[in-house]
Protein backbone atom coordinates (compact mmCIF):
# COMPACT_ATOMS: atom_id res chain seq x y z
CA UNK A 1 0.00 0.00 0.00
CA UNK A 2 2.65 2.81 1.03
CA UNK A 3 4.21 1.53 -1.85
CA UNK A 4 1.91 2.34 -4.37
CA UNK A 5 1.54 5.69 -2.90
CA UNK A 6 5.14 6.54 -2.75
CA UNK A 7 5.16 5.78 -6.38
CA UNK A 8 2.40 7.59 -7.46
CA UNK A 9 3.96 10.93 -5.62
CA UNK A 10 7.15 9.95 -7.33
CA UNK A 11 6.08 9.94 -10.85
CA UNK A 12 3.10 12.14 -10.56
CA UNK A 13 4.39 14.88 -7.84
CA UNK A 14 2.09 17.64 -9.40
CA UNK A 15 -1.34 15.55 -9.89
CA UNK A 16 -1.18 14.39 -6.47
CA UNK A 17 -0.77 17.44 -5.15
CA UNK A 18 -3.44 18.60 -6.80
CA UNK A 19 -5.57 16.15 -5.85
CA UNK A 20 -4.76 16.36 -2.47
CA UNK A 21 -5.93 20.20 -3.26
CA UNK A 22 -8.92 18.66 -4.60
CA UNK A 23 -9.90 16.02 -1.99
CA UNK A 24 -9.52 18.45 0.69
CA UNK A 25 -12.51 20.79 -0.17
CA UNK A 26 -15.69 20.78 2.21
CA UNK A 27 -17.95 20.29 -0.88
CA UNK A 28 -16.28 17.08 -2.32
CA UNK A 29 -14.04 15.80 0.63
CA UNK A 30 -12.81 12.68 0.54
CA UNK A 31 -9.75 10.87 2.57
CA UNK A 32 -7.63 10.87 -0.57
CA UNK A 33 -4.71 7.81 1.35
CA UNK A 34 -7.91 6.25 2.62
CA UNK A 35 -8.74 5.70 -1.12
CA UNK A 36 -5.27 4.93 -2.05
CA UNK A 37 -4.93 1.93 0.50
CA UNK A 38 -8.26 0.36 -0.60
CA UNK A 39 -7.00 0.15 -4.38
CA UNK A 40 -3.75 -0.77 -3.31
CA UNK A 41 -5.45 -4.10 -1.78
CA UNK A 42 -7.50 -4.39 -4.36
CA UNK A 43 -5.13 -4.43 -7.01
CA UNK A 44 -3.26 -6.78 -4.92
CA UNK A 45 -6.20 -9.22 -4.93
CA UNK A 46 -5.93 -9.00 -8.49
CA UNK A 47 -2.73 -10.34 -8.74
CA UNK A 48 -3.12 -12.80 -5.93
CA UNK A 49 -6.29 -14.20 -8.23
CA UNK A 50 -3.81 -14.42 -11.11
CA UNK A 51 -5.58 -11.86 -12.81
CA UNK A 52 -2.72 -9.97 -13.77
CA UNK A 53 -0.45 -12.85 -14.52
CA UNK A 54 -0.39 -12.39 -18.45
CA UNK A 55 0.39 -8.80 -17.97
CA UNK A 56 3.07 -9.41 -15.58
CA UNK A 57 4.93 -11.50 -17.78
CA UNK A 58 4.81 -9.90 -20.79
CA UNK A 59 6.02 -6.58 -18.70
CA UNK A 60 8.46 -8.79 -17.25
CA UNK A 61 8.63 -6.46 -14.00
CA UNK A 62 5.83 -7.26 -11.74
CA UNK A 63 6.62 -4.22 -9.07
CA UNK A 64 6.27 -1.75 -11.61
CA UNK A 65 3.10 -3.54 -13.67
CA UNK A 66 1.17 -3.44 -10.22
CA UNK A 67 1.72 -0.27 -9.04
CA UNK A 68 1.19 1.46 -12.48
CA UNK A 69 -2.61 -0.56 -12.79
CA UNK A 70 -2.82 1.17 -9.33
CA UNK A 71 -2.31 4.53 -10.77
CA UNK A 72 -4.58 3.94 -13.47
CA UNK A 73 -7.24 2.56 -11.17
CA UNK A 74 -6.62 5.54 -9.02
CA UNK A 75 -6.84 7.75 -12.00
CA UNK A 76 -9.88 6.66 -13.46
CA UNK A 77 -11.39 7.27 -9.18
CA UNK A 78 -10.36 10.77 -9.44
CA UNK A 79 -11.62 11.50 -12.80
CA UNK A 80 -14.73 9.41 -12.37
CA UNK A 81 -15.14 12.08 -8.83
CA UNK A 82 -14.90 14.72 -10.59
CA UNK A 83 -16.75 14.44 -13.98
CA UNK A 84 -19.43 13.10 -11.58
CA UNK A 85 -19.60 15.97 -9.12
CA UNK A 86 -19.57 12.81 -6.72
CA UNK A 87 -19.02 13.05 -3.35
CA UNK A 88 -17.96 10.65 -0.32
CA UNK A 89 -21.39 9.52 -0.02
CA UNK A 90 -21.28 7.86 -3.21
CA UNK A 91 -18.09 5.53 -2.87
CA UNK A 92 -19.75 2.21 -2.77
CA UNK A 93 -21.34 3.73 -6.67
CA UNK A 94 -17.42 4.78 -7.56
CA UNK A 95 -16.02 1.39 -6.41
CA UNK A 96 -18.58 -0.58 -8.52
CA UNK A 97 -17.92 1.22 -11.68
CA UNK A 98 -14.39 1.25 -11.04
CA UNK A 99 -14.08 -2.68 -10.11
CA UNK A 100 -15.70 -4.27 -12.92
Amino acid sequence: GLLHILFFIERYHETAKSILVYSNKEKVEFPMAVRMFEFSVFVLGLMREGRLYNLCNETGNVMETVAYIFCSLFMEFVCTYIERKMNITHMNELNNLIER
